[in-house]
């Protein structure tokens, strides 16, 4: 399995890229550890504004990752932009649906629609599971970042319908239309799966507990400032009353992001957002 769509055009072009083994074995080792130990002491599955537990740093500054990040966007000067979380599920636990992780996520509408400057928040997909033991991966739909698909938004709004159902028929057209429309990227401990969080994606279903992480970054635009905005100050808290704001160890934190040359600062107020979209 190699590197895919490791290169700017194509990266653009089809909205993701896999890179395979990112991180070694004892890195893998201490995220597994961290995300159990973390999540059972919030008791909460998913683990939101990670930025606020000082085990996490070293993965957000990750050499490689950002590395991969400059290269596909072709920018040296690349920002960490306050969105990450943790995954600790299993079988069962989140139910499946495509969907979109930007601001304004209907297609073509508000802000980060705006083509005079170019979007370019990257999400990161950390992934310490592997597909054939858990069904470990992404579902995504390449090129739903630049096209508006029809098509497949009739067949996403029927598959986020019966998402919950577990009706046989339902769930049989359901992985049908996951590899008509859709494309199962599979991952093993260690890959990262980098995409625009514009493009159409949904995680694959584990078939037992799972452990990912998810980062955000981008350059010093219009985009990122509302990317922030948008997961601190319009979606300040989350999943299992987890907070996306940074609340712990701030200061340390800004000198931290500073010296990896990845800060970009934190609006005071909530600020309008054209177009904006908050999921239920």
């Amino acid at each position: 399995m190699k590197d895919i769509y490791l290169n700017k055009d194509d990266f653009f072009k089809y909205g993701y890229c896999v890179v395979r083994n990112v991180l070694n074995e004892d890195e893998i080792l201490e995220y597994k550890k961290n995300i159990k130990r973390i999540s059972e002491e919030v008791n909460a599955k998913v683990v939101v504004g990670i930025h606020n537990y000082k085990e996490y740093w070293n993965i957000i500054a990750h050499k490689r990752i950002l590395e991969i990040v400059r290269k596909i966007l072709g920018n040296e000067e690349i920002k960490y932009l306050y969105s990450a979380a943790t995954r600790h599920e299993g079988k069962g636990s989140w139910p499946y649906s495509w969907h979109r992780d930007n601001p304004c996520r209907i297609f073509g509408k508000g802000a980060d629609w705006n083509e005079k400057e170019i979007y370019n928040c990257v999400r990161v997909g950390v992934y310490l599971s592997s597909y054939d033991e858990i069904r470990s991966g992404l579902n995504v739909i390449p090129g739903s970042h630049i096209k508006r698909y029809s098509l497949s938004n009739i067949l996403r709004i029927f598959h986020h319908k019966t998402k919950a159902s577990d009706n046989f028929i339902f769930k049989k057209i359901r992985n049908g239309f996951e590899k008509i429309i859709g494309k199962n990227i599979k991952t093993n401990p260690g890959d990262c799966v980098f995409f625009l969080a514009h493009l159409m994606h949904a995680g694959i279903p584990p078939s037992a507990m799972r452990d990912a992480i998810f980062l955000t970054y981008g350059t010093d635009n219009v985009h990122a400032h509302n990317y922030i905005n948008y997961w601190v100050k319009h979606r300040p808290t989350d999943t299992d009353g987890q907070v996306n704001e940074p609340r712990k160890n701030i200061e340390e934190m800004k000198e931290f992001l500073i010296k990896n040359n990845i800060y970009l600062p934190i609006p005071k107020e909530k600020i309008f957002i054209d177009g904006v979209s908050i999921p239920k």
